[in-house]
């Protein structure tokens, strides 16, 4: 009878104690939505999704006296409970040094890489990505010990469907001349739907698609000795077409200014009012990133260009006008329709240059 007490008495005790423990566990979803004393405590408390999200409250400085707070330290309480996101993020911190001061560096980044290794293990495509990343930056001419391994962890991370990996490895195939494995990749990363952890996934795709209409327009080529040789199995103009549309989707101004010529040069009204409506698209997104000057030039000869078609010579100068004088020999290289607009206003070609930037 003592025995079955001691039994029951156990039972009763692992029992509240699991029901303490499904009580204080809660989903990250969940945690995203307490104030942040409440997730500051559960953190304190050990648990592992509080303690990542205080992690990411503390990094974007969204809670009081974050300064105060140890950012690492979180996130690797976290890590040593095995939490994926967490490792990564503080693997990302490690990388850009940030409040990590330098004695910790070697201690952290030993401990990290042990966590990356088992997560790359149990297959975690992103763990394998950041491990060959690593290895990658530790190569050199005299020791190549680190590539094998590096290849293996990046194929590795493709295979598991990161976004990075495959169209990392897309770009070593086409670069060793292995076109129609490069092209099977490009096509997967475009499909792939990037992580949270995907800087800039937008930019990303654009250069995904920027190396398809590459193979799509003839672009791909390989040298034999002296001859070059054009990759023409991929030529396809329909598919050219499609990828500077998808382009567009995603806001990749040099596909989107390659789609307006495309339409321009079919000298139809419909598809000169695309354009138009395309390239002051593209201006108007150029005009927010001073980076992309080239872009705006772009944008003024093709609206200059329409002006031009719908006879609009004074909307045609004032778009030609706009261009800075370092992309002015882009429109002067094929000077018909820019001499046509300074002949509307009675100036001879000789003149036209000074006409139009005066």
């Amino acid at each position: 009878m003592k025995r079955l007490v001691q039994k029951l008495f156990v039972i009763l005790i692992l029992i509240f104690t699991l029901n303490i423990s499904v009580v204080n566990s809660k989903s990250l979803e969940e945690i995203k939505l307490l104030p942040p004393d409440k997730i500051r405590e559960l953190a304190d408390t050990g648990d592992a999704e509080a303690q990542y999200w205080l992690g990411e409250l503390i990094a974007n400085g969204a809670i009081e006296n974050w300064m105060d707070l140890s950012l690492y330290e979180y996130r690797k309480m976290a890590m040593e409970q095995d939490h994926p996101a967490a490792t990564y993020r503080l693997y990302e911190q490690l990388r850009s040094g940030y409040r990590i001061s330098d004695a910790d560096q070697v201690f952290l980044s030993e401990l990290v890489n042990s966590h990356l290794i088992k997560l790359a293990n149990s297959g975690e495509a992103r763990a394998n990505w950041y491990l060959s990343q690593d290895l990658y930056d530790m190569v050199t001419e005299e020791n190549r010990l680190f590539e094998g391994k590096a290849r293996f962890h990046l194929e590795k991370a493709a295979e598991l469907g990161l976004l990075e990996a495959i169209e990392s490895l897309a770009l070593d195939k086409r670069w060793s001349g292995e076109f129609t494995s490069a092209l099977e990749l490009y096509k997967k990363a475009y499909l792939v739907k990037p992580d949270e952890f995907t800087v800039d996934p937008e930019w990303r795709k654009c250069n995904i698609l920027g190396d398809l209409k590459d193979f799509y327009d003839g672009s791909v080529y390989y040298y034999t000795g002296d001859e070059k040789i054009v990759f023409l199995d991929a030529v396809d103009k329909e598919l050219y077409l499609e990828t500077l549309k998808e382009g567009r989707k995603h806001s990749c101004l040099y596909l989107m200014t390659d789609l307006a010529w495309e339409l321009i040069l079919r000298y139809k009204e419909e598809d000169v009012m695309e354009a138009y409506i395309i390239a002051s698209d593209v201006l108007s997104i150029a005009k927010g990133d001073k980076r992309l000057p080239f872009s705006a030039s772009n944008a003024h000869i093709i609206l200059g260009y329409a002006a031009h078609f719908f006879k609009d010579m004074d909307e045609a100068r004032r778009q030609f006008s706009q261009l800075s004088p370092k992309h002015a020999d882009t429109l002067f290289g094929d000077p018909f329709t820019v001499n046509e607009v300074c002949a509307a206003f009675g100036v001879s070609n000789s003149e036209c240059r000074n006409f139009i930037f005066n």
